[in-house]
């Protein structure tokens, strides 16, 4: 039966996979929990007005948050089966 957690990957690695692909989900668990809650400050600093260079920061988190995601699917891609 197929579990929707693992579907769409909110439940980690399906049972069945490598032990690399399990050994690095627990890896990057935290460190990209960490990236996700970026999102709050990367919102906040967008909604700055547009004169303020609050708001250039506020897209380069955008951009750090879309690259490890990013890097972190083609990782888990490669390692998993």
């Amino acid at each position: 039966m197929l579990d929707l957690r693992i579907f769409f990957g909110v439940g980690g690695v399906a049972p069945h996979d490598t032990p690399a692909a399990h050994h690095w989900a627990q890896r990057l668990r935290w460190p990209m929990t960490a990236i996700a809650l970026l999102a709050l400050p990367a919102l906040w600093l967008d909604l700055a007005p547009l004169a303020a260079g609050w708001h250039h920061l506020g897209r380069m988190l955008d951009a750090l948050i879309l690259l490890a995601f990013s890097a972190e699917l083609l990782w888990m891609m490669r390692i998993s089966r």
